[in-house]
């Protein structure tokens, strides 16, 4: 456990996560989200125009920074997830290139750019059918 007590460091993703009450343990392969010098959102973090967003045009519609992926072909990794046009474009590092290392070139963080923080959440891209309709099976 860290000196702070809790079970996580701040700032500092899990590699090792349960699923709930299922026993089941996931571990993080690789960090591609960045580290210490991931994108942060919120007051006093990262995403200052010039610093972790390009200020000129262009960039992801939406960029989910800092998740912890699940996925059977890509495997488990912190990583960031860009999505235009309602489709995930690009996995990986998202930033800005000119002041960052490491951001990939798909996942660019524009002006226009809306960001969540993935942060302490398992991203998973499919389908889960409860009662609704699965739009990708079309029923």
């Amino acid at each position: 456990m860290p000196e702070s007590g809790l079970p996580y460091e701040a700032g500092v993703p899990a590699n090792r996560v349960t699923l709930g009450d299922t026993g089941l343990v996931v571990e993080a392969e690789r960090d591609e989200a960045g580290g210490d010098s991931a994108i942060l959102p919120g007051w006093g973090g990262t995403m200052r125009d010039g610093l972790g967003v390009r200020a000129e045009r262009g960039g992801v519609e939406l960029a989910v920074t800092g998740g912890l992926l699940l996925d059977p072909v890509l495997g488990v990794r912190h990583a960031s997830l860009g999505v235009t046009g309602g489709r995930i474009t690009a996995v990986g590092r998202a930033g800005n290139p000119d002041t960052m290392d490491g951001v990939d070139p798909a996942l660019v963080i524009g002006p226009s750019t809306e960001v969540l923080s993935g942060n302490g959440r398992i991203l998973t891209a499919g389908c889960t059918r409860f009662v609704t309709p699965c739009p990708a099976r079309g029923t």
